[in-house]
């Protein structure tokens, strides 16, 4: 095992040791939670050509192991994840070798006399090899003040209201199947207003030496009294620790609304995008997206479809498609484990793909 795995390893294990002290002082609820995903994607290669000719486009495992905290003025979490080899996770690594060869040379030029000198001619070169991967997908705190509420460390900052589509403030348009969202290293403070409004600002960092980074706003409204039923969000972003770095660096905003309603056990939502406005006026990316999640009783837990527009979208490869769109079926198998099957659309092209995840809870 790497030193990496291992100190990744230490750290969860410190935090076991370590969060039950917490739970003495603080009154802190302690979980474990573990599962395992497998999922795989099928393109029905109709309108482009299938290149690679493979069984499945994607083939994905995926470990999840964590631990969290929560109290009345503290609450924690760490996660990590493992991605085994076999479902082809590669890692970059750089080889040298060397090569050893002996040639003549002459003493001194004109002379005609003749020596043997050996030479070595070294070369480095990139190789991919297939290889577990660990990763340290959250570990954070947060204090709870009556003031203000601080968090710090590694979460995810993002929002999204279907499970496909949206979370324009941070994501370019695309396709994905049921996505977990991006980490990032970040400040924040946040704080309940009114019992029914929440504000967070983050200061997120996204490169060495804070050069990148992101300031982020978000507020939340739910329980209005006007329509109680109604839940908004509002998220804003922008790159100024890229500027900090660099004047010239071009100040880039992206924002995003949510809103959701729910009708009967309906789950009714849209997200209105707005990306890359900067001060030479440019055009904006501006996509709407939008879904409704139905329950279906006994026979199958849930039934979503998700829909997305984007004038202006830029294809991985074929023919690009302005709406695309998702539908899946979700059913649970006993207590603790889960199915999920759909079909969508295959990096916005005009193809589509079958998906399937499997997904089993340990804890």
């Amino acid at each position: 095992m790497k030193l990496e795995s291992l100190l990744k390893l230490a750290l969860l294990g410190s935090a076991f040791v370590a969060m039950p002290v917490f739970a003495i002082d603080d009154d802190v609820e302690i979980d474990v939670p573990a599962k395992i995903d497998i999922q795989g994607k099928k393109v029905l290669w109709m309108n482009s050509e299938d290149k690679n000719g493979d069984n499945l486009e994607n083939w994905f495992g995926r470990a999840t192991l964590g631990v969290s905290a929560k109290g009345k003025t503290f609450e924690g979490k760490i996660t990590l994840r493992a991605f085994p080899a076999d479902f082809g996770t590669t890692t970059q690594i750089a080889k040298t070798y060397a090569k050893d060869t002996t040639v003549l040379r002459e003493v001194s030029a004109g002379s005609g006399n003749w020596s043997l000198k050996d030479t070595s001619v070294t070369r480095s070169r990139a190789d991919s090899v297939m290889s577990d991967k660990f990763e340290l997908y959250e570990a954070w705190t947060e204090y709870k003040a009556k003031v203000l509420n601080v968090k710090m460390g590694r979460f995810l900052s993002n929002d999204r209201a279907g499970m496909a589509f949206g979370n324009y403030a941070d994501e370019a348009p695309k396709t994905q199947f049921m996505p977990a969202g991006v980490g990032v290293n970040a400040l924040e403070i946040n704080k309940n207003i009114f019992e029914n409004v929440s504000f967070r600002m983050a200061f997120e960092s996204r490169g060495q030496y804070l050069n990148k980074g992101d300031l982020r706003i978000g507020l939340k409204a739910f329980n209005l009294s006007s329509v109680e039923m109604l839940k908004v969000g509002i998220n804003y972003r922008n790159n100024m620790f890229d500027v900090i770095n660099n004047p010239d660096t071009m100040v880039t905003h992206n924002a995003s609304a949510v809103f959701e309603m729910p009708i009967q056990k309906w789950r009714i939502w849209t997200e209105f995008g707005f990306r890359g406005m900067n001060k030479e006026g440019n055009t904006p990316d501006m996509p709407i997206s939008g879904g409704v999640e139905i329950p279906l009783g006994r026979a199958l837990d849930k039934f979503l479809v998700e829909a997305e527009w984007f004038k202006d979208r830029k294809a991985v490869d074929g023919e690009v498609k302005e709406v695309v769109a998702s539908m899946f079926l979700q059913k649970k198998l006993g207590d603790r484990m889960t199915i999920s099957f759909g079909i969508q659309a295959s990096d916005g092209t005009k193809d589509y793909a079958m998906v399937g995840r499997l997904t089993g809870t340990i804890n």
